[in-house]
Parts: C-alpha cells; structure tokens; sequence
C-alpha cells in the first residue's frame, strides 16, 4: 500500500546541487557492506558536475536499481557483479549526465521487456512490480529519461538521463551525443 502511495501521490521535488558521485557512492557502500559476496566495479566520471536535482528521490531511484541488479544476478547462482557508471554528455539539446547500472543477471524476459517501467509488471515472485515505475516517475520528475535493456552478454542495464542545464529532455539528445 505504502509502495502504491508513493507512486500515485503527486511530487514534492526539492531539488538542490548535488554531487551525484558521491550520492550514488554512498548507496553502493551500503549494499556492498550488506552484500559482501558481490563485486561492485565503479566508473565515475572524476570531473562530475553537480546536478540540482532531489537527493532523496534520486537516492530511491539508485536504491531500487542496485537492489534489482543484486537480485538479478544472484538468481544465476554465482557471486552478484554490479557495474555502475557515470559520465557526462553534450549535444545540440544541452548536456547531460548519464548513469547507468548494469548487471550480470539472466537480463529481462523479452515478453515483459518494452513493458518494465508499468506498474504492476515483474517476473518476480516477491514485491510489487511498481520498483521500476517509480523509478520512472522519479527520473522524469527531474526532466530526465530512463531506459532498461539486456546485455550483449548475460544481463542488462539500467541507464538513466538528466539533463544538467535544463534545456531539453535527455530523449531528444540520444542519438546526437557525445562523451565530454
């Protein structure tokens, strides 16, 4: 019911600048002290800059794709690997900040893939199905854009898209972008 309610209520955002390197840190430092059989590979781009965005919203949202990726890839009976990532972006619709979570899971079953951010959609037997749909609401909330996909490899990755400067949402510079 609590899970529903966050969903369906409308959103406060109380947006400040904030380093999102070392809030993502610090979400990862507390799964990997709760989880010390995985392996948690950090990219982060060293030159970050702060984004004004709610901390505590975005800490959900980091929260909810660690958890998943940790259960994800310990359904495939080995060690959990969790790689997350940021960087920069630049294009003709302003710049961005990319992060993305990726694991080493059995990826998403393709039937429920192009449907994951819906409430109620999971192949879980545990929880709710509205994870990654707040996730969703969470990351347009602040103008952003989320998108899931399976790996060339085993499992998948989570990818999301802020914009730094408030300009335009990051779906209009996806195919025009460049690392900075």
């Amino acid at each position: 019911v609590n899970t529903f309610s966050d969903y369906a209520r409308t959103p406060t955002i109380n947006q400040e600048k904030t380093d999102l390197n070392r809030l993502i840190s610090a979400v990862v430092d507390l799964y990997r002290s709760a989880n010390p059989d995985a392996s948690f590979e950090i990219e982060f781009a060293p030159d970050l800059p702060t984004a004004s965005v709610d901390a505590g919203r975005l800490r959900q949202v980091f929260n909810n794709l660690i958890k998943n990726a940790l259960e994800a890839s310990g359904a495939t009976g080995k060690p959990p690997q969790i790689r997350v990532t940021t960087r920069q972006l630049a294009s003709e619709a302003g710049d961005h900040i990319e992060i993305a979570v990726a694991d080493r899971g059995e990826g998403i079953p393709n039937q429920i893939l192009g449907n994951v951010f819906e409430p109620y959609v999971t192949n879980k037997t545990k929880g709710t199905g509205l994870g990654l749909a707040i996730v969703k609401k969470i990351v347009e909330e602040h103008g952003g854009l989320v998108t899931l996909e399976n790996n060339d490899g085993p499992g998948a990755c989570a990818t999301i898209r802020l914009p730094l400067d408030g300009k335009d949402s990051p779906a209009e510079a996806i195919d025009n972008r460049r690392a900075v």
